[in-house]
Order: C-alpha cells, then structure tokens, then sequence
C-alpha cells in the first residue's frame, strides 16, 4: 500500500485476512504510525538514490533502517536504490528477529 492508497483497515476489509498486505513509508513518523494497522509488513525507503522514480522521497539511508527496526514489531522491508553492492548494509541494518 503506498500513501495515496485505501487506508490499510480499509483495504484489509476488501481483501480480507488471507491476503498479505504492506504499507510503503517514507519516514520514521509514518513508520510509526502503520504499527498498529492490520497490515502484513512495512516498507520504508528509498534507503539509497534510485532512478526508478522521477521525484522519488529522500532518502532515508542505512542507519535510518536501524533505528525504525527497533520501533515496529511487523517485517520491515528496506526498499529503494537498493544494489548487490550496498546490501550488505541494509541487511545489517535490520537483522531479523
């Protein structure tokens, strides 16, 4: 779900409880505020620069994904300019739990 989505309890309703369901952020506020939402996940990016977007949301950087991943007990998926080369930060940013 991005942020010009249904809201997560209004998509959940059409949906229903099978289907998994996630909600894109773009800050630590947002982050925060989807933790009590019935969704399946969190995204929060971009992490890095990324092309794929014309006017992409700035980016939230490694140590950003560190500090969020303590904040939300849902998955947490690190999303944006994310390459073979910068992984390893991201995946040590947010360890599983």
């Amino acid at each position: 779900m991005g942020l010009d989505d249904l809201s997560p309890r209004d998509a959940r309703k059409l949906m229903g409880s099978e289907a998994t369901l996630g909600f894109s952020s773009h800050n630590m506020a947002q982050l925060v505020a989807v933790g009590g939402e019935p969704v399946d996940y969190v995204a929060i990016g971009p992490v890095f620069a990324t092309v794929s977007k014309r006017n992409p949301d700035p980016m939230v950087g490694a140590e950003e994904i560190r500090r969020c991943r303590r904040l939300i007990e849902k998955p947490l998926v690190a999303i944006g300019g994310i390459t073979l080369e910068n992984a390893g930060d991201v995946w040590a940013a947010a360890p599983t739990r």
